[in-house]
C-alpha cells in the first residue's frame, strides 16, 4: 500500500473511532489525566515539565540548593543567553521566508543554554535518572528524536529508513491534529458555541491523538529486535508513573 493511501486509511479509521467513542465532558474534566501528547517537543521544555513534577524531583532527591538553582531558570531572559539578544533582533527584521529558520535557532540556543544549566545543576547520577525519565515520558520515539537511543540500540542503517517512513506516514495527520487542539484549548468560545461543545471538541481530538500515537508506537516498536526492545527496557530504567494535564504533552 502506498503512503497516502496508508495516511487516508488511518484517518479514516480515526474517524470511524471518533464516531463510536462518546466523550466525557465537564464532571470528569473531560480527559484521561495521563494523557501524553506533545504540545511542547523541544527538549527544553520536556525536561522542564518532567522536573516540575514533585514525585520526579523526590525520585531524584533534589537538595534545597538544587531546587533554588532550578527555580531560578523560571527567570532567564533573552539577555542571559549568549548569542539570544542577536538572533531576536534578526527575526524582527527578517522577511518572512527566513524568519522561521531564525526562530528554530533561537529555540535551538535557548534549549541548549537551559539543557547545560540543568546538567551542571545536577549531579551524574541526578542526570541519568532525570534522562530515563525524559525517555519514558518521550516514549519509543525517542529513538527518532535523541541520537543516544539510536546509538544504544545499535539500530541499523534499515531500521533507522524504517523509522523516518513511519513518522513520514503519521506525521502528516498528528501535527494538523495537534496543531487544531492546540487552538482549541486556548482560543475563545465562538458566538455558536457553548463551552460544553468546546470540551467535547477537545476531548474527541485529544482521542484521535491517542489513537494515532499508539498506533505509531507500535510500528515503531515493532522495528526492533527482541534484544534491542529489552535494552530500549533497560534505558528506561524503574518505572515512575507521572499524570499530566492535557495541555503539557
Amino acid at each position: 500500500m502506498k503512503a497516502e493511501d496508508m495516511r487516508k486509511a488511518i484517518f479514516l479509521f480515526v474517524l470511524v473511532s471518533l464516531a463510536l467513542w462518546k466523550p466525557r465532558c465537564a464532571a470528569q474534566e473531560g480527559v484521561r489525566r495521563d494523557v501524553r501528547i506533545r504540545f511542547y517537543d523541544s527538549p527544553w521544555m520536556i525536561t522542564y515539565n518532567v522536573l516540575g513534577k514533585p514525585r520526579v524531583r523526590r525520585e531524584l532527591r533534589l537538595t534545597s540548593a538544587q531546587l533554588a538553582e532550578l527555580k531560578a531558570l523560571d527567570n532567564l531572559d533573552t539577555k542571559d543567553v549568549p548569542g539570544l539578544t542577536n538572533l531576536v533582533a534578526q527575526a524582527k527584521t527578517a522577511d518572512p521566508a527566513t524568519r522561521p529558520a531564525i526562530r528554530a535557532e533561537e529555540q535551538k540556543l535557548w534549549d541548549a543554554f537551559c539543557l547545560g544549566s540543568v546538567s551542571n545543576i545536577l549531579t551524574g547520577a541526578q542526570r541519568k535518572r532525570l534522562q530515563q525519565i525524559i525517555w519514558q515520558v518521550d516514549g519509543i520515539r525517542s529513538m527518532d528524536r535523541d541520537p543516544r537511543v539510536a546509538a544504544a540500540l545499535a539500530l541499523t542503517d534499515e531500521q533507522l529508513e524504517d523509522v523516518k517512513e513511519v513518522n513520514a506516514l503519521f506525521d502528516p495527520i498528528v501535527d494538523p491534529l495537534r496543531h487544531r487542539l492546540g487552538r482549541q484549548m486556548i482560543a475563545g468560545v465562538g458566538g455558536d458555541e457553548t463551552m460544553r461543545g468546546r470540551e467535547e471538541q477537545v476531548v474527541a481530538l485529544a482521542k484521535a491523538l491517542i489513537i494515532l500515537e499508539k498506533e505509531r508506537d507500535r510500528d515503531l516498536y515493532g522495528i526492533l529486535s527482541p534484544n534491542q526492545r529489552e535494552l530500549w527496557r533497560r534505558l528506561l530504567g524503574k518505572a515512575i508513573r507521572l499524570q499530566w494535564p492535557l495541555d503539557v504533552f
